[in-house]
């Protein structure tokens, strides 16, 4: 079966070993001034690692995020590779407020997922709905024992 595209938003995700790439570094160190790398640092330290920015799609089988090109080149080479997520693993997600616009917090078994989006409350109830198995009712008035 092909998986079907549930829901669709330009997001940023929060990637806790994500590395700036030396070119950055340079490119901060040509102002001669070591304050753009200290703060970014520090932003990481303070943030549990680096935003990175992409697409994240839902799927009637995953949640699948994938860094933009920007994203891509401006990073240490393998440090933003794009997640994919099984619907089976996760086990909740909920919005969460933010200054400037909504997180999604995807629970999973052995941790959490970070996602920054607008309408995170709608993305954030797409995926807990095709997390979630769908209500099997038993009709007692057809059902006979043996």
């Amino acid at each position: 079966m092909v998986a079907q595209v549930v829901a669709k938003r330009r997001a940023t995700a929060l990637y806790p070993h994500a590395v700036a790439h030396q070119l950055v570094g340079k490119l901060a160190g040509a102002t001669h001034s070591p304050v753009p790398m200290k703060m970014l640092k520090q932003f990481q330290t303070a943030s549990g690692g680096l935003w990175v920015g992409g697409r994240a799609t839902l799927t009637t089988e995953a949640l699948i995020f994938e860094p933009d090109m920007l994203n891509r080149l401006v990073h240490a080479k393998g440090t933003v590779p794009p997640v994919e997520i099984p619907i089976a693993q996760i086990k909740d997600a909920k919005r969460r407020f933010d200054l400037f616009m909504g997180l999604v917090d995807v629970y999973l078994a052995g941790g959490t997922f970070s996602l920054r989006c607008y309408s995170a409350r709608a993305f954030a109830e797409a995926i807990r709905k095709q997390s979630k198995p769908p209500n099997k009712t038993v009709d007692f008035l057809s059902f006979k024992l043996s």
